[in-house]
């Protein structure tokens, strides 16, 4: 099944957004935005990304957002067991001889294979117990205070992510849907303003992510430094007329940068201006160096090409400078995959990040971080996204915060809620006495908490829902109202048909409805198909579902109706 999911990638001096199609392995890129972190701060540069997310009117499945990747602190753990519900409980005491884990603690975890430990001895295994060993689990930690703060200014924008992971973690649904694994072993570098990340894929697999606190902004300090100017003047410069060389070949690449116009030509000495751009530099250089020595030297085995992203990697002769310092080919061209090629061709898009597209290049809103978040967040809505640090206490709450500064729209759902309970108590026909006082009780306190007085009747409700209606905030069609149609409908058509309907279970963020029971006679699951089937949110053929015979009753189960054909106020999917 497609979602469109939104990536968000939280940098020092931009908020970038990319807006995806996911399906399966298969994400294409609808478009790319992105907004300054301006003196305003960062809630404006979201605001305004929501703005412009809101008036393209684009449905939203799901939204991901990038946490700082240098805050994450990572463990592996051997568990005898691999039950997710088990590893929760006892992870912490697993944890407590590296981490304080304290209330300001925010852990997941992801449990992998089967690991036997090579080092037990024969004599383990004689009694035929299997092998000794146990299943690998990986666990993250983050500050839950700054998760916080960043969900609060989030539910400010009105847009408030599902999934929240650092970037490094995010990478790996990367690789293969947006790049292309390929074979062999090379790296990527991903240079942002103040943190640089480092990935090596071998084989088709991620194998190795690293963060590092440093970035392009330590040009501008070094260059303000050097020409005595503001930090923001020497950032401009940077931009126009920064470059690197080779020491003693500044001059010679200077020109030749200004002769293809990667330069703009200044009065400067481009001996000074390579040397200080260099010194910004050599915090990531030594890192990096010393990151791929030590992953060389553990896994015997290394990268044979280095790719560039990230606004760092702008910088004019930098892929040159690292291609000799490494000793590995680098380009600025990513390993796109073909399908991710072929969506930015769609959307008149070009393929490429490299130095031909010159300073004002087309994908420069696009973010590697902001598409692979993506298309977690994507994975998120199957439950594929273990590693989700919006969990727990600050689990994900968009809808309700929306909902709890909007009576009228809280209203609205308590009511549908309150319908679905009548509808299926209706179907229930033997049910209802005793079902009668729990659900009187229930619609009694849901309508007090609500509308502030107590109202058990539909015509109360509704007369209380309809003096909502024109606010533009609140849908023309709810759930109230489905529940409504179907309750009415099968009371009126199936009267010939003993319907027992043991669940029924809406996903508003797929939009689909799911509907499992009982029916009598041969042809009464087919007559309240063709049922459903008359209704205007659903499609005009709905596949027949599973069914088991018992007895003289037909059961059915996976009856799953995709409800996007019903459009609410502003075009929003109810």
């Amino acid at each position: 099944m497609m979602h469109t999911t939104i990536g968000l990638d939280i940098g020092k001096n931009a908020v970038r957004c990319a807006v995806c199609n996911v399906d399966g392995q298969k994400v294409e890129i609808v478009t790319c935005l992105q907004e300054p972190v301006t003196e305003s701060g960062l809630g404006q540069a979201l605001t305004d990304i929501s703005k412009k997310i809101t008036d393209s009117r684009i449905q939203i499945d799901a939204i991901g957002a990038t946490l700082d990747p240098t805050l994450m602190l990572s463990a592996h753990r051997t568990m005898p067991f691999n039950d997710p519900r088990a590893i929760e409980q006892v992870l912490p005491q697993f944890l407590g001889d590296v981490w304080n884990i304290d209330d300001n603690a925010q852990v997941a975890f992801d449990v992998g294979a089967f690991v036997e430990d090579k080092s037990a001895e024969d004599a383990d295994n004689k009694d035929g117990d299997g092998p000794v060993g146990g299943y690998d689990v990986y666990a993250i930690h983050y500050p839950r205070s700054n998760i916080a703060e960043l969900i609060d200014l989030f539910k400010e924008s009105r847009i408030d992510p599902h999934v929240m992971l650092p970037s490094t973690e995010a990478m790996s649904f990367g690789i293969g849907p947006i790049l292309d694994a390929g074979n062999g072993c090379w790296c990527l570098l991903d240079i942002g303003a103040d943190i640089t990340t480092l990935y090596v894929v071998c084989e088709g697999k991620l194998a190795l992510s690293r963060a590092f606190r440093v970035g392009s902004s330590n040009i501008d300090t070094e260059l303000a430094a050097a020409f005595k100017i503001e930090p923001a003047e020497a950032r401009s410069m940077k931009e126009r007329t920064g470059f690197v060389a080779a020491p003693g070949n500044e001059a010679l690449m200077y020109q030749r940068y200004v002769q293809s116009r990667r330069l703009e030509q200044w009065d400067i000495n481009p001996v000074v201006m390579s040397q200080t751009c260099m010194r910004g530099l050599s915090m990531l250089f030594s890192s990096f160096r010393q990151t791929l020595i030590n992953f060389a030297t553990k896994n015997r085995i290394e990268p044979t090409m280095l790719y560039l992203t990230g606004n760092g990697a702008k910088l004019v002769g930098l892929d040159e400078v690292l291609a000799q310092f490494s000793g590995i080919r680098c380009t600025l061209e990513l390993p796109l995959s073909a399908k991710l090629k072929q969506s930015f061709n769609d959307v008149g898009m070009v393929q490429k990040l490299g130095t031909e597209a010159g300073r004002d290049n087309v994908l420069s809103a696009f973010s590697l971080d902001a598409a692979c978040v993506a298309n977690a967040a994507a994975q998120n809505i199957d439950g594929k996204c273990p590693l989700n640090l919006r969990r727990g206490a600050l689990a994900h709450k968009g809808s309700l915060a929306f909902i709890q500064d909007n009576k009228w729209l809280l209203a609205a759902l308590a009511v549908g809620l309150i319908a679905m309970l009548i509808f299926m108590t209706v179907t229930k026909i033997g049910m209802i006495n005793a079902e009668h006082d729990r659900i009187k009780a229930a619609l009694e306190q849901a309508s007090q908490d609500v509308f502030g007085k107590k109202m058990v009747k539909y015509s109360d409700i509704e007369a209380e829902f309809n003096q909502s209606k024109g606010y533009d905030f609140i849908p023309e069609i709810t759930a109230f109202t489905h529940f409504r149609w179907l309750s009415d409908q099968i009371t009126m058509n199936l009267s010939d048909v003993e319907l027992d309907i043991q669940s029924l279970d809406i996903n508003n963020l797929q939009k689909t409805v799911t509907i499992q029971g009982d029916v009598t006679g041969d042809e009464g699951l087919t007559k309240f198909l063709q049922l459903l089937e008359q209704y205007e949110c659903f499609p005009d053929e709905i596949d027949m579902p599973r069914t088991s015979l018992a007895k003289d009753r037909t059961h059915f189960t996976g009856l799953k109706i995709q409800a996007h054909h019903c459009m609410g106020n502003g075009g929003d999917n109810e």
